[in-house]
């Protein structure tokens, strides 16, 4: 069985993806694995590929942000370098972004950091 901290993970993924599509992304793919790490959603915008990570803290969307440093940053970018190699989208303009999300009484809150790295 799912731990409560995976299920509310998911649960923000969710929101994340319905937040892109009404911006006018497309969903390509959730819950990517590359190797050991994985990739939150992979979207179209404007005819580039966005990989999207997705973090969730209870502490709010600040702390979220900040989350995506140090060794998840690393893990990240090998990830979507991996997987662009796997794909062959070498030729494709691709960037990075998060979106941090928290909830505040029964209400999602959410950031989007276009290109982050």
């Amino acid at each position: 069985m799912p731990n409560h901290a995976w299920l509310i993970g998911r649960r923000a993924e969710r929101q994340a993806a319905r937040f892109l599509k009404k911006l006018g992304y497309l969903i390509v793919e959730r819950n990517v694995l590359v190797g050991r790490d994985e990739l939150d959603l992979i979207t179209v915008h404007n005819s580039i590929v966005v990989f999207v990570e997705v973090r969730f803290r209870s502490a709010g969307v600040e702390a979220a942000e900040f989350s995506v440093e140090g060794s998840k940053s690393r893990r990240l970018k090998r990830a979507v370098y991996r997987y662009r190699s796997q794909e062959n989208l070498w030729n494709v303009p691709c960037r990075i972004d998060v979106i941090a999300v928290t909830k505040r009484d029964s209400r999602w809150q959410l950031s989007h950091i276009i290109d982050a790295y």
